[in-house]
């Protein structure tokens, strides 16, 4: 049975988490035209008449109030009293109660403003439907829309700015490390897609599409992420014209906070910039003689999405790449590669380190990402996340459901303490890596991990398998 996602945020706070304080009062006795005055000079929406209650309790005026008055009265409404304008009885919740019960009070009755009090009944703070709105939205949505907002360098570099942050939020909160991985993914994307629109604002729209690869395609980026592109084109653009974009757009990346590959899988390197034709025999070479040494970045070319230019090119490459790696070869010589993964969970289940960390992306994720991948491959999947890859398997029959629990809940357990790991070495001033600080970990955290790592440690043998049978 299938289960809508019940968004926990309005249990989750209270009303004076989210409400505004010290609310504006106006006397009973104020013409409009200055409570306008007021709300304009105050940036506000709303303001509450009579403190004391002299005209039998407090009420309220809200911008509506003063458009509807003008609209009934002419500008003689400008000169009547707040009192005899405001919305009374003044509708109310107390600051302690949970944010659902104001939600549903203000849904009920239709109202936009909400008067909030303390234990003693006075008005202390005021609830809009505007904040509820942008508490809901978060961050995210702010960072999405000045990103689209951005025009240069710096400004990439400000809205990237953000995003540690933000994760680090959205963890307080108890949401799911693979789900703020899938929402920094986005960012990636958009933040790519968004360096290639400004890079190639002046070069031909047509024949041509950039491209992402790696855990932004999967939607499983973390916070110490760089930059995994390519570009696919007709042939019918110069080439010189292509690295041009794709020169600019690596660099306003780099700048704006997505590092240059160390391995170079950018557009600007020609290995990672072909033509429709160039890139199928490249695929073709790959599924039938790619070499160890190649494969690490040959199979994070099958986690790619579109992100700029003519969506059709990325599909059909998209399809060509899948149709061609279905046949065993590739996805046999990717499992032959991950027989020589070397899991850092030792044989009394000590965790080997290195200057007191464990690389979890090396020593936990790759086992997990380049299985789920070439067993996916191997069936002809079009999933590119890991957890959607091994859920598509298990839905076949080729993995035990058990398995599919099992290295879902690694997974989530190595995002999860990898994210927090970032957030705070950034917190710190210290880089963001795939390493992670064991002596930190409490026990309850240990044991998972090395649970999960003993888990991980049949993927290789049950990888090689599945894609031996088909």
């Amino acid at each position: 049975m299938n289960h809508r996602q019940v968004d926990t945020w309005p249990w989750r706070f209270r009303v004076r988490d989210i409400m505004t304080v010290d609310p504006v009062f106006v006397d009973s006795g104020c013409l409009l035209a200055d409570t306008a005055s007021t709300m304009i000079d105050r940036h506000i929406s709303s303001v509450l008449v009579d403190r004391e209650g002299r005209t039998g309790g407090p009420g309220i005026i809200t911008e509506r109030d003063v458009v509807r008055a003008v609209a009934n009265h002419g500008q003689a409404a400008l000169r009547l009293a707040s009192g005899d304008l405001m919305s009374t009885p003044l509708v109310s919740v107390m600051a302690d109660e949970p944010v659902w019960v104001a939600l549903g009070r203000m849904t009920r009755l239709s109202l936009r403003h909400l008067a909030v009090t303390d234990s003693s009944g006075a008005v202390c703070g005021i609830m809009t439907s505007k904040l509820l709105v942008r508490h809901q939205a978060g961050e995210a949505l702010v960072i999405n829309d000045a990103l689209e907002a951005a025009s240069s360098a710096p400004d990439l570099a400000e809205v990237h700015a953000r995003l540690a942050p933000m994760a680090g939020a959205l963890l307080d909160e108890g949401m799911s490390a693979s789900r703020i991985a899938s929402m920094i993914s986005s960012f990636y994307r958009k933040l790519t897609a968004r360096a290639a629109r400004l890079a190639s604002a002046e070069e031909p729209e047509d024949g041509w599409a950039f491209f992402i690869l790696g855990s932004a395609g999967r939607g499983e980026s973390l916070l110490a992420g760089d930059q995994d592109n390519a570009i696919v084109s007709t042939g019918e653009v110069d080439d010189a014209i292509l690295l041009r974009i794709a020169s600019r757009a690596s660099d306003l990346l780099d700048a704006g906070g997505l590092p240059y590959c160390k391995g170079k899988v950018m557009a600007s390197n020609s290995d990672w910039r072909r033509t429709m034709d160039d890139w199928q025999k490249a695929i073709a070479g790959w599924a039938t003689r790619a070499d160890g040494a190649s494969l690490l970045n040959v199979d994070i070319f099958f986690d790619l999405v579109h992100v700029h230019g003519d969506r059709m090119l990325t599909d059909r490459l998209r399809s060509l790449a899948l149709e061609t790696a279905r046949t065993p070869v590739l996805p046999r010589m990717m499992a032959e590669q991950l027989q020589t993964w070397v899991s850092p969970r030792g044989f009394l289940g000590g965790l080997k380190t290195k200057d007191g960390r464990l690389d979890l992306k090396i020593g936990g994720l790759f086992p997990l990402v380049a299985g789920a991948r070439a067993m996916a491959l191997r069936h002809g999947i079009e999933a590119t996340g890991t957890a959607m890859r091994l859920t598509a398997l298990a839905e076949l029959g080729t993995i035990a459901r058990a398995d599919l629990l099992a290295f879902t809940d690694a997974h989530e357990v190595f995002l999860d303490l990898m994210l927090r790991q970032q957030v705070r070495d950034l917190g710190a001033g210290v880089a963001a890596g795939p390493g992670i600080d064991v002596t930190q970990l409490s026990p309850r955290q240990k044991r998972n991990l090395r649970r999960c790592l003993g888990d991980v440690s049949r993927l290789p043998g049950l990888v090689l398998d599945v894609t031996a049978r088909g």
